[in-house]
Order: structure tokens, then C-alpha cells, then sequence
């Protein structure tokens, strides 16, 4: 299914809101382990049991400002409007 969560920027506008996410909900019959993220040292697979679970994912594309667009008085010089995020499982 898709779903679209009430998205709210900074500014109190709900122009985020049109952010679709890609839901899909199974049901794991048996326990086991699964990878999440790359393997390596520092990230095991993770012992899950039976239940239910649901992944949300989307799909888009990073956009940014040319690091030359303004000028060299400006307080945005050398801004390229992407910011630094990170997300994790909780």
C-alpha cells in the first residue's frame, strides 16, 4: 500500500504532506536473523521471532543549490541547501 503521513515543516505549513511513503506488511512465520544495513564488523544480523512486520520506504532524489549561487557578501555563500540527517532503527 501507500501512505501519505501528515507532514509539517518548521514553519507550520503542511506542504510536506504530499510525501508518499511504500508500506508493506508481512507476517514472519518462523524466527531467524536479519541484515539490516551493510554486514561487516559493527553490525550484526539482528534475532527476530514471529509477529508481524512492516517496512515504509520512499523514493526520491536529492536536489541541490550550485555552491556559487550567491554572492560572496551573502550569509548563504557556499550553501548548497542540503542538510545533514541520519536515521536509524529504533
Amino acid at each position: 500500500m501507500t501512505l501519505k503521513l501528515p507532514l509539517v515543516d518548521s514553519l507550520g505549513q503542511g506542504n510536506l504532506g504530499a510525501f508518499e511513503f511504500d508500506v508493506q506488511l508481512t507476517y514472519r512465520t518462523c524466527p531467524g536473523e536479519l541484515q539490516v544495513g551493510p554486514a561487516g564488523d559493527g553490525n550484526p544480523p539482528i534475532a527476530i521471532g514471529r509477529g508481524w512486520n512492516i517496512i515504509i520506504s520512499c523514493s526520491y532524489q536529492t536536489v541541490n543549490i550550485p555552491s556559487d549561487s550567491y554572492g560572496a557578501t551573502d550569509r548563504l555563500n557556499l550553501v548548497n541547501g542540503t542538510m545533514r540527517y541520519l536515521a536509524t532503527n529504533a
